[in-house]
């Protein structure tokens, strides 16, 4: 009866269950907003029971109630000891689960037996993922003592940077730890979990003994779950096809697997289906413990065992029904699923495609290829928009691709199924051949006809948005029989088209001082005009800042300023080169350490010109001038002195970027326009710079210091903040205040920060 959502008196009961539940847990940690959507939440409930007479819908603000609960015992430590080792050397001893290989590391995710740190010590199992050197070699199961230090996974502190912290522990990760050294102990845990880990890596050793490279990473996606060996140009070429789902274990798998199982059951062995049920239910359970328990994995076993159930009781589940309690059941489990990628986009595909069945089914016989296309068309627009929020971009062509590819990958992935179970056979190989063969038709033939014009960028759409469409769309869907509601609702998402493109047509421009960690990087952003990048931070400190930002803006930096070679500055600039992200680079004219060379051979390579800038040089675009203040022609000096220090005009506002300079090269400065509403604060705060006469001479009324919170170097230093305080200027410090966000208009400027 639950299953179905049919016999009780509130229809599809556990949508509501789920929605509520969600709700929940989005409070939890968007207080704010989500509070007001449990209270809209709760109103609506309460006004469906009255008008339905049906008490169930009360359920919905308990539920929320439980989700608020579960995911603050989720984010919560599992040890307040272990919380107290982070960011401190410490020796554990714990169980391999797994293990991947990277360029740099090897990644292993560890079943901690016990956490020490001098006098703390905790014997609670705590999951790490640790780092250790690329030549470490180790097995799962393999019980293993290692030393090094113990972190946290960071929370954002910049606009659009992901949530690392609830990601990880999404995955079921309490900490992170970079291994110093090392030891094998010679034992092993003979859990159950360990030996399915063990024959895991069986399989995948098969793949890659007998497969090409890229093949057997495509072979054991497909098999095993293990995505971490496919390599960048099939990624790229799966991307492109907009196939990318299908090298995630899912509900094709699931089918697969107790299709199989269902036919020597039923057929060969002669048991009725309701008896091989409980067989099938234990073989999927195993399955998904051999896939790593990945979110898709989980949602289609779970899906799968809930309609076994019904049949088992008599009953028909309903799709959306069924996908509302399996999505309900993962987040009672794991609350933090919510902010899993794989969990969002698996159940958004899911929920599509119970949505174009039901427009299919009602249908005319007969009309098989319209069905089809019509399925495919419903499936591609109700999955876009999450597509586009986390990946930044769309494939038009994948519409027609997963009608004509999808069928084939389906051969391929029960071949990589079959080719997986006989690994232990003699014909084994034979059956691994077979499969990279079946692979490499697959990849010649998209070669031939998919190329990276087929894939169109995009910027990322706001949250707020994406839910308003789905709103809308689904509610025209499920209601699409009823006067006026088609109509409706083509209204309602006009009517939220036009006025989003008239939100994003009138954005101010806005300048951002990234949290970089140790290091500078800043981004302009024109809309519809130009970007400009000033640094690009330290190693890493692009990934979380000036990345994150350019593709949730869809665009490429016009200009990358590099104000000087050294690291903080210049090696997160130095990736967005290597990725192809900016349109032109500016360094300064002048002398330079080895770094240079490195900059000026990724701009080759990726057809980048390299502009070396010097006083007197200017930028321009509409409302926007930008220009090169310092150094000199011919000066000669170490990096710092040779920093580019740029004047920024945005619609009348002013903002001085002085990279590191120090005293001696303000006081050539003192002769320049340097008058400003904003400044940069030269070395990130350094007594050495930002004498007192410069300050007062740029007259800034908001002065920015990037830096990171708790530095080595003790920056800023407290001379010139008293300095700045002193002229009464508004004082962000990066470290402290997460990332700066300036918005400009012809009105003026405004500052928030995103702590």
């Amino acid at each position: 009866m639950i299953i179905s959502g049919r016999g009780m008196g509130m229809k599809r009961p556990f949508i509501w269950f789920f929605a509520g539940l969600a709700a929940g847990i989005l409070s939890a940690v968007y207080k704010n907003i989500g509070i007001a959507v449990v209270v809209a939440l709760t109103a609506i409930s309460v006004l469906s029971a009255l008008k339905n007479r049906q008490a169930e819908y009360m359920l919905v603000p308990v539920f929320a109630v439980i989700g608020i609960l579960l995911c603050n015992c989720a984010i919560a430590p599992k040890d307040s000891r272990a919380e107290r080792m982070k960011n401190r050397n410490v020796t554990v001893r714990g169980t391999v689960r797994e293990w991947h290989s990277t360029e740099d590391n090897t990644v292993i995710t560890l079943d901690a037996e016990y956490i020490r740190c001098e006098d703390i010590g905790t014997s609670g199992e705590v999951r790490l993922c640790v780092y250790a050197d690329s030549d470490v070699n180790v097995s799962a199961g393999e019980i293993i003592d290692l030393e090094g230090r113990l972190y946290g996974f960071s929370e954002p502190t910049n606009p659009y940077q992901t949530d690392y912290r609830l990601y990880m522990r999404s995955k079921g990760f309490d900490y992170s730890m970079s291994c110093n050294a090392l030891i094998q102990t010679g034992r092993r845990n003979s859990g159950i979990i360990y030996r399915i880990e063990g024959i895991r890596e069986y399989v995948n050793g098969f793949f890659d003994k007998y497969l090409p490279e890229s093949r057997a990473g495509v072979a054991k996606a497909l098999t095993t779950g293990y995505k971490y060996d496919i390599d960048d140009d099939t990624r790229t070429l799966f991307r492109n096809m907009g196939l990318s789902h299908a090298l995630a274990v899912s509900g094709l798998h699931v089918s697969a697997i107790a299709g199989l199982i269902f036919i020597v059951f039923t057929k060969l062995l002669g048991l009725k289906k309701r008896r091989t049920i409980p067989v099938v239910s234990v073989l999927l359970v195993l399955y998904l413990a051999f896939t790593g328990f990945s979110p898709s994995a989980v949602r289609a076993v779970v899906m799968a065992l809930t309609a076994y159930v019904a049949l088992m009781l008599y009953k028909n589940s309903d799709r959306l029904n069924t996908i509302a309690f399996s999505a309900f059941c993962m987040l009672m489990v794991q609350p933090l699923y919510l902010w899993n990628v794989s969990f969002v986009l698996s159940y958004t595909g899911i929920t599509a495609v119970a949505f174009a069945m039901d427009i299919t089914e009602r249908l005319e016989r007969g009309k098989r290829l319209a069905k089809t296309i019509i399925f495919s068309t419903v499936v591609w627009v109700l999955t876009t928009p999450a597509v586009m929020y986390y990946f930044g971009g769309i494939s038009p062509v994948s519409v027609l691709l997963n009608i004509i590819a999808v069928p084939y990958l389906s051969m391929v992935t029960v071949l990589s199924l079959a080719a997986g179970l006989m690994s232990f056979t003699p014909i084994g190989p034979t059956a691994a051949r077979l499969v990279g063969s079946a692979i490499g038709l697959y990849e010649t033939a998209a070669g031939m006809f998919i190329n990276e014009g087929l894939y169109i960028e995009t910027a990322k759409p706001s949250a707020a948005a994406i839910i308003v469409f789905y709103i809308i769309t689904m509610t025209a869907i499920a209601y699409r029989n009823r006067k006026y509601t088609l109509r409706i609702s083509a209204a309602a998402l006009a009517a939220f088209t036009v006025i989003t493109a008239a939100v994003n047509i009138n954005r101010p421009a806005e300048a951002v001082f990234f949290d970089a960690g140790q290091g500078d990087a800043s981004i302009i952003y024109v809309p519809n005009g130009i970007t400009a990048v000033i640094d690009g931070g330290p190693d890493g400190g692009a990934e979380r800042s000036v990345i994150p930002y350019l593709q949730a803006k869809g665009v490429k930096a016009d200009i990358l300023f590099i104000t000087h070679m050294d690291n903080d500055h210049s090696s997160g600039a130095l990736e967005l080169i290597k990725r192809n992200m900016v349109g032109m680079a500016v360094v300064s004219d002048t002398i330079h350490s080895d770094k240079i060379r490195e900059i000026e051979k990724a701009a080759e390579e990726n057809g980048i010109q390299v502009f070396y800038a010097s006083e007197g040089d200017v930028f321009e675009a509409e409302n926007f001038r930008i220009e090169c203040l310092y150094p000199y022609q011919g000066i000669s000096a170490e990096e710092n002195s040779t920093s580019l220090v740029l004047s920024a005009e945005i619609d009348g506002t002013k903002i001085l970027f002085t990279g590191d300079i120090e005293a001696e090269d303000e006081k050539y400065l003192l002769n320049s326009d340097i008058e400003c509403d904003i400044i940069k604060i030269a070395h990130h705060g350094s007594n050495t710079s930002s004498t007192e006469e410069f300050l007062e001479t740029a007259k800034a009324k908001t002065a920015v210091i990037e830096a990171a919170e708790n530095n080595m170097y003790g920056f800023p230093h407290s001379e010139v903040i008293a300095r700045l305080l002193k002229d009464g200027t508004d004082i962000y410090v990066t470290g402290r205040d997460g990332a700066i966000t300036v918005k400009i208009d012809k009105d003026g400027y405004s500052v928030k920060t995103y702590r």
